[in-house]
């Protein structure tokens, strides 16, 4: 008979999980996050600019735009009979992303111009605090030469209203 008993080792799993999950608000901090996984566990950063000197057996990961991530170990047998493994995930989700020159001034307020990415629930992110998180780019020495930055605000900056029920004849 199988036990319905969660282990110490499950526990910790799970909350390494939302931890993971928590510190990743946007696909640059997964990116990051992950980079800083893969490192410790001897995984080689490749360059997507450089030659790459791939050895059997050897662990590797590649990134681009700093939004997407992968990574793979090189197997041990001859690929034409070993065959090879390959396993995918995506570090985006549904959400919105702010637009180039976002200040939208309106009979006194301040909007924020934002498309939405992703098909996201739109009920879900309606009338309740949020906050921002993503790359900022900087000016940096030339025009050739932005610095990337990535932000997280701990504090809730935004919300989006929703419509007066009155105003709504739909509900």
């Amino acid at each position: 008979m199988e036990s319905n008993t969660i282990t110490n080792e499950e526990i910790v799993f799970a909350e390494d999980l939302l931890r993971f999950i928590d510190d990743s608000p946007s696909p640059f901090q997964v990116v990051e996050n992950l980079k800083n996984f893969l490192i410790p566990a001897g995984f080689t950063h490749l360059k997507p600019e450089e030659s790459w000197n791939i050895v059997s057996g050897g662990k590797y990961f590649t990134t681009r735009n700093d939004s997407a991530i992968i990574a793979f170990i090189a197997g041990t047998g001859d690929m034409a009979t070993s065959g090879f493994k390959l396993i995918g995930a995506h570090t985006d989700s549904p959400g919105f992303r702010v637009k180039p020159l976002p200040e939208i001034s309106v009979e006194g307020y301040v909007k924020l111009n934002v498309e939405t990415y992703g098909d996201p629930i739109l009920n879900t992110w309606l009338d309740r605090p949020l906050s921002l998180a993503g790359r900022v780019i900087l000016r940096g020495a030339s025009p050739f030469t932005p610095q990337a930055r990535l932000f997280r605000s701990e504090l809730p900056l935004l919300v989006i209203p929703n419509l007066a029920i009155h105003m709504n004849r739909k509900i």
